[in-house]
């Protein structure tokens, strides 16, 4: 279950990072995307951290269903430096247009750079969470969380 755990996560990472890539157009140049945990070194600015910190197997009547809800947050970050308030904001517009489209779903499961994994009941949302993270005196993060309801078809072994 743990490598399924991993893998599941890991695979919604991607289709968040690939859904992004195609729509982004213009708007993101010059934005770094980074995926998992991994934020121990230093990054660039302006960047989007795609991490699925949570993947909850669906269970009905004491079942494994083979599905799961992913818990993904996307955080634009950006230096007070060298990025504007309204280029800030013109990052944040661009990932809320492209998760409040109705066919995200669909989106996600036409991708060709996305195999072995199926997304349904839709998403959710992309709403912003709670305030704003500020992590240093010089950078600001704004968060976002979107859940999916996806299964794998497989699980590398």
């Amino acid at each position: 279950m743990a490598r399924q755990y991993t893998a599941i996560k890991r695979k919604t990472e991607d289709a968040i990072e690939a859904l992004i890539n195609k729509f982004k157009g213009t708007k993101l140049s010059g934005v770094t995307f980074y995926k998992g945990f991994d934020f121990t070194k230093a990054l660039n600015t302006p960047r989007l951290e795609i991490v699925c910190a949570k993947a909850t197997p669906e269970v009905l009547a004491d079942e494994v269903t083979g599905n799961w809800e992913c818990e993904c947050t996307a955080a634009i970050v950006t230096n007070y430096k060298d990025t504007s308030r309204s280029a800030h904001e013109k990052y944040i517009g661009c990932i809320e247009d492209i998760f409040m489209r109705p066919d995200v779903p669909e989106l996600i499961n036409n991708l060709t750079t996305i195999t072995e994994y199926t997304v349904f009941s839709g998403v959710y949302g992309w709403m912003p969470m709670e305030g704003e993270d500020l992590t240093n005196e010089t950078e600001k993060k704004s968060l976002y969380n979107v859940r999916v309801r996806c299964a794998p078809r497989s699980f590398e072994q």
